[in-house]
């Protein structure tokens, strides 16, 4: 039976370790609206909750990942996330 790590395990994990390329999520369609959701409920961004990855949305995310420590789990400018950053983000946030 597969049981979820600990929450301090998870952050570690998240915080310190790497996942693979094939596990980078391009930010578009339905991920990067729900992003730009959580950008506009935690005062970063105060746009259009759209698909369009343009320079606001650029700075809101950076800005965010860096002060929730993940600018290392994500290219902002190349315009991906890991997948298990975006997972978190998504169950704590949105």
């Amino acid at each position: 039976m597969s049981r979820a790590p600990a929450p301090q395990l998870e952050l570690h994990s998240l915080y310190f370790g790497q996942s693979p390329p094939d596990e980078r999520l391009l930010l578009q369609g339905v991920e990067l609206q729900t992003l730009k959701a959580i950008l506009v409920a935690q005062g970063y961004y105060q746009g259009p909750v759209d698909g369009a990855y343009d320079a606001a949305t650029r700075q809101a995310l950076s800005a965010f990942l860096g002060n929730e420590n993940f600018e290392e789990r994500s290219d902002v400018e190349a315009g991906w996330i890991d997948r298990p950053v975006y997972e978190f983000i998504q169950r704590r946030f949105g």
